[in-house]
């Protein structure tokens, strides 16, 4: 069986996780129509070379963020007002931030701040 990489490896995507719907500054400036909000539409999206920009609520792809990293891709964390594109030596947490590290977890853990 092939495996066939659905992504292209020359076109950038952005993928946005959001923390939380509800919160007016997160998603003043979206489409929330177009918001994935379920694994298989985040997966679908993330996979799909014509999708240029991926919002999703799923948080459990952060845990891939640094192989998008790779991809070539852009990865944001929406939570409350602030916007954290991920990245090593990313600025705004008190934590020094490395490829590798589980960027699920350091959400949970408070390095993006509380979770809003």
């Amino acid at each position: 069986m092939m495996n066939i990489n659905l992504v292209k490896d020359s076109d950038m995507k952005e993928i946005h996780f959001y923390t939380n719907l509800t919160n007016e500054e997160q998603t003043s400036e979206w489409d929330l129509d177009n918001m994935c909000v379920d694994y298989v539409t985040t997966e679908e999206a993330i996979r799909d070379a014509d999708t240029d920009i991926v919002k999703t609520t799923q948080l459990s792809f952060l845990r891939n963020a640094w192989d998008y990293i790779a991809a070539g891709h852009e990865v944001y964390i929406h939570n409350g007002n602030q916007v954290f594109q991920v990245e090593e030596h990313m600025m705004g947490t008190d934590k020094d931030i490395r490829i590798g590290q589980d960027i699920s977890r350091l959400l949970i853990g408070g390095t993006f701040g509380e979770i809003c």
